[in-house]
């Protein structure tokens, strides 16, 4: 699992699955939708009254269903600074200040990948549910499709046991590198999982 024990991985190892966990949050999306408390077609402005992007039209006019498929006319990894390295910005201050970055493109013309939406999504998600992303992630989705051992929080990367250690390649030499461990993205890269409860899922 590291250069450090030259432990091998096996199938309970867990690992970051990284944006394999946007899939979870948009699921959770779609559970709410099934239970009639939210829409697709139905405004972000209207779960997060304050919510805003810089261009008031599509601060009106953004959907749940726009949260998810990088189209809002952000550009391509807009808002990520505000959260890596990592900051000392909550989860709610991160997307209060997305209000600050113009958009690069008009409103659903283009495609451009996002992470910060997605922060959005799990903030649309506690406001209609009453749990964090993460309790909600652990409560309906991990426990009831059997993902026993993963869990949906960046920071349980750190807390030893059998976690695949963070490597990368520095001045031409692989090297374990610290893992990220904020939790502010969780809900589009947080989730540690192993091969044994992605198959159950």
């Amino acid at each position: 699992m590291s250069l450090e024990n030259q432990r091998p991985s096996i199938q309970k190892t867990l690992f970051g699955i990284a944006s394999n966990t946007k899939a979870f949050t948009a699921a959770a999306l779609g559970i709410l939708v099934e239970e009639k408390k939210l829409s697709w077609e139905g405004k972000v402005i209207d779960v997060l009254p304050w919510f805003r992007l810089s261009d008031p039209y599509v601060s009106n006019e953004l959907t749940i269903r726009d949260l998810l498929v990088h189209r809002s006319g952000l550009g391509l990894g807009a808002g990520d600074l505000l959260w890596w390295p990592p900051s000392t910005y909550n989860r709610r201050e991160i997307a209060e200040r997305l209000r600050f970055i113009p958009l690069s493109t008009s409103f659903r013309s283009a495609y451009a990948y996002d992470n910060v939406l997605y922060l959005v999504a799990g903030e649309v998600i506690q406001a209609v549910s009453g749990k964090t992303w993460e309790e909600f992630i652990q409560e309906r989705i991990l426990n009831q499709v059997g993902m026993t051992t993963s869990n949906p929080r960046h920071s349980e990367s750190t807390n030893g046991g059998n976690v695949a250690t963070t490597h990368a390649e520095v001045e031409g030499k692989l090297q374990i590198v610290k893992s990220f461990s904020s939790d502010n993205t969780n809900p589009a890269g947080g989730i540690n999982s192993n091969a044994d409860d992605m198959a159950n899922g």
